[in-house]
């Protein structure tokens, strides 16, 4: 296929723009859990290659419950508790715009035109919901929340190693809170 050409040949069930997108997406999310991981191993201190075999094999949920207990007990708590408590909730909220949007879909043209439409399906408890057209513009804001939220963990995981090691601890500035997609919550049919 030469250069220039539309890819995939084959076609694509998305609006035009959301493949990209949800590349982005999924490339921000994966950056922002790594800086999530950071986190931890910041708090973690010692090793931080032979912490990152233990870390390395926990999900993201798992490193969340860990950065709460390392927090709960360390000497700084009450200095680090507000921005760790707006890094979980932003991380949540970013989390689950990214599974809305990549776990909780299935996208078909519709016959009066090339739209893509979100379903969520449940198919344990056989919930089935149609919940709206998969805006790119969507898809563009949840990556640019994740990518936002990251730059703050690089920064907060540099602050917090900083106060360990006897600086003052100086919160970075804070992004926009993360906030989860309308569309996202909606309850099931």
């Amino acid at each position: 296929m030469g250069i220039g050409r539309r890819w995939p040949s084959y076609g694509s069930n998305f609006t035009a723009g959301a493949t990209d997108a949800i590349g982005v997406l999924v490339e921000t999310y994966n950056d922002l859990e790594m800086a999530l991981q950071f986190i931890l191993l910041t708090l973690m201190r010692g090793d931080v290659l032979m912490n990152m075999v233990v870390t390395e094999q926990m999900s993201s949920l798992a490193i969340v419950e860990s950065i709460k207990a390392y927090v709960a007990k360390s000497p700084k708590q009450p200095l680090i508790q507000p921005a760790i408590d707006f890094a979980i909730s932003s991380f949540e909220a970013c989390r689950t715009n990214r599974n809305s949007i990549v776990h909780f879909r299935m996208a078909w043209r519709h016959p009066a035109g090339r739209k893509t439409y979100v379903m969520r399906v449940k198919t344990r408890s056989g919930r089935f919901s149609l919940t709206r057209t998969l805006k790119v513009t969507d898809i563009r804001l949840a990556a640019d929340d994740c990518h936002a939220l990251r730059v703050y963990l690089d920064d907060l995981s540099i602050a917090l190693d900083a106060s360990f090691n006897g600086k003052a601890y100086i919160e970075p500035k804070r992004p926009n809170k993360s906030e989860i997609l309308v569309w996202a919550k909606a309850p099931y049919l």
